[in-house]
This record gives structure tokens, C-alpha cells and sequence, in this order.
């Protein structure tokens, strides 16, 4: 083992400074020996001293005297009362066991009752019918849930409609055919200083594609060519479904990144969306896991939306989103005409 120094010493046993000193002080058998710039370090013998000593005065509340006492008799082989001692551990394990089932039993308690959504109370009855094991899937499923990816759920199941004619109008750029405009300036800074991104939402299969090795070649191509015009790297966030995620990372890897700088290539994965019943209610697996399915590309808009890309876009600087969809329709970035506009017109990002 290696050396070690008191500051890594007190975090590895979680005590102060002044506690360890003290210790040094009352115990003889505690003298860590100096390094050549005249600092204590402690070793493998140290290290075992230490941890039983703290056992002894924190979990079998010894006084530091008569820690040492035990230290001393334990290091001399003379072990006292052998029977005395395993019959205080025997109890000590006992009092453990005890615990661990009155905490079990609190939190079956917890779980069953405060995790159910609301509108969710068959859930309750599947609980009681399951074994341990299926109930802790059935939690750590509830635990990842949030009422708003339900809803979100059940309207892409079609089960909350809206009103004919209610729908919110999105506001379309169309392109005029011009080279330039007011916004140009604009979208010339944006690039320069780094505030636009590239969002790409990969399809959901097995693993990468057909042909996405040459898609995701093109669009790299197109986000270098940025990066030389303008002098400035620009993120490029990939959304892909949880089970593509690792292939698409070894695709990256294979191809180096397809000679992009790797930190500002942001893989995001996808969130899961629950299936629903007509009455929508969730559906739980036999296992005891909520059947999900890949939210796909509302689960991108809905995870950009979130507080936590919100707040990295924050760090990052990042104004404006640019969507390059992974097929040979795509636009071509950077579409400054579309860029120009989104500015000239004062266009949410």
C-alpha cells in the first residue's frame, strides 16, 4: 500500500484532523513514521490500527483507554473473554438484522403507497400480488416516472385530444430566394461566436442504420466546414433511443469522431415513454418493470425542454438549434438564408 498523507487518511475513515491527532496523542502504538518533508504519512499498519480503532469507539463505544487496552491485548494474542466477546457480536448482529427488517417493512410501506401516480391505483393491487424482487423493479420504474411523461404519453397515444381548430399556430420561415438581409450580420456573429447548435435525433433500430455511417459523415462534414469558416466549434447534440445509444458511441469512435473535437459531441439519450391502457393506465410488465417504449423524437423536443438541457445551454452559450434530420432531404447547414430570417424576424430559438 502506498503512503498515504493525513488528508486522505481522514476522508478514507470520515473523521476530523483534530481527532486523529488526539488519537496519535493517547495511543503509543499509533507513530506514523515522517516523509523527507518531515510530514506523518501512514502505511498498511497504520491504516489496520486505525480503522479498529475507530470500530472499537464509534460502533462498540469504547472509551479511547480502553481501546487501546484491547488493541494492546489483540496485538499480544491474549484475547480475554473470547465467549464474552462473541456474545456482544452475536447481539450487535442481532440489533443489525433487527433494523434492516423494521427498514424494509417501513419502506414496502413507503413504496406502495407515496410512488403511485395519480389516476394509477391498480398499481397498488399489482404491488400486493408481487414477490420482493418485482416489486423493486415496479419501484425503481415509478422512481424514473414523472406525471408530465405520462400525459405527454397518453396524448401520443391519442387518448387526450384537443379541440378542431384550438391547435397553437407555429409560425413558418419560407425562404425569398434572397442572399442577404437584415438578419445576416446577425446570423454571421451567431456562427463566429458559438452560440448556434446542431441537433440530430437518430431513428430507432437494432443499431445504427443502413447508410447512417455516410448521413452522419455529411453533416460532420458540414459542421467542419462551419468550424473553419468561422473559427468556432459548435455542439452537436445526438438523441438515440438507450439500446443504440453504445453502438452509436462505437461508431464515433471508429470513425474518430469524424474528425470533430469529441467534447462538443453531446450523445443524449432518449427517455422512455410507458405504455397505456384505453383508460390511461399503465401496464406493467411480468417482471414487475413498466412497459416503455422509445419516446423517439418527442422524447427529444420534451428532454429540450428540460431544466437540465435548458441550464447546460446556459453554460454552453448556446442561443439557437438547428435540427439536421439524419436523410438525404436535410438541409444544408449552416442555411444562412433560414439562419438570416430566424433573426431578421426576432424567432424564438
Amino acid at each position: 500500500m502506498r503512503r498515504l498523507g493525513i488528508g486522505e487518511v481522514c476522508r478514507l475513515l470520515d473523521i476530523k484532523p483534530h481527532i486523529l491527532r488526539y488519537w496519535e496523542q493517547e495511543i503509543s502504538l499509533l507513530e506514523p513514521p515522517k516523509n523527507v518533508g518531515g510530514r506523518r504519512v501512514y502505511g498498511d499498519r497504520e491504516m489496520h490500527l486505525l480503522y479498529r480503532l475507530k470500530y472499537l469507539v464509534q460502533e462498540r463505544r469504547f472509551t479511547v483507554e480502553g481501546a487501546k487496552i484491547a488493541l494492546l491485548d489483540e496485538l499480544s494474542g491474549q484475547r480475554g473473554n473470547e465467549k464474552a466477546e462473541v456474545l456482544a457480536m452475536r447481539k450487535h448482529l442481532l440489533d443489525a438484522l433487527e433494523a434492516l427488517r423494521h427498514l424494509k417493512e417501513k419502506n414496502g410501506k413507503f413504496t406502495s403507497s407515496s410512488l403511485i401516480p395519480a389516476g394509477q391505483g391498480h398499481l397498488r393491487r399489482i404491488w400486493e400480488r408481487l414477490p420482493e424482487v418485482k416489486r423493486r423493479n415496479l419501484s425503481d420504474g415509478l422512481l424514473a416516472l414523472s406525471p408530465k411523461t405520462i400525459e405527454l404519453a397518453a396524448s401520443l397515444e391519442g387518448t387526450a385530444e384537443s379541440e378542431p381548430g384550438k391547435a397553437d399556430r407555429v409560425p413558418v420561415l419560407r425562404r425569398t430566394g434572397r442572399t442577404g438581409g437584415p438578419g445576416l450580420a446577425e446570423a454571421e456573429k451567431a456562427l463566429a461566436r458559438g452560440t448556434v447548435g446542431a441537433v440530430t435525433i437518430m431513428p430507432e433500430a437494432s443499431g445504427p442504420p443502413d447508410g447512417a455511417g455516410a448521413m452522419l459523415r455529411r453533416l460532420a462534414g458540414s459542421l467542419r466546414d462551419v468550424s473553419l469558416r468561422y473559427g468556432t466549434a459548435l455542439y452537436w447534440y445526438l438523441f438515440s433511443a438507450a439500446a443504440d445509444l453504445p453502438r452509436l458511441k462505437s461508431l464515433f469512435r471508429a470513425e474518430e469522431y469524424y474528425f470533430l473535437d469529441p467534447s462538443r459531441i453531446v450523445f443524449v439519450r432518449e427517455p422512455l415513454f410507458p405504455y397505456l391502457d384505453g383508460e390511461k393506465r399503465l401496464l406493467v410488465r411480468a417482471d414487475g418493470r413498466i412497459a416503455s417504449y422509445s419516446s423517439g423524437c418527442a422524447g427529444a423536443l420534451l428532454l429540450l425542454t428540460s431544466r437540465f438541457l435548458q441550464r447546460t445551454f446556459e453554460e454552453r452559450r448556446i442561443e439557437t438549434l438547428c435540427f439536421l434530420p439524419l436523410n438525404r432531404f436535410s438541409l444544408r447547414f449552416p442555411d444562412i438564408e433560414m439562419l438570416s430570417l430566424h433573426f431578421e424576424r426576432g424567432a424564438r430559438s
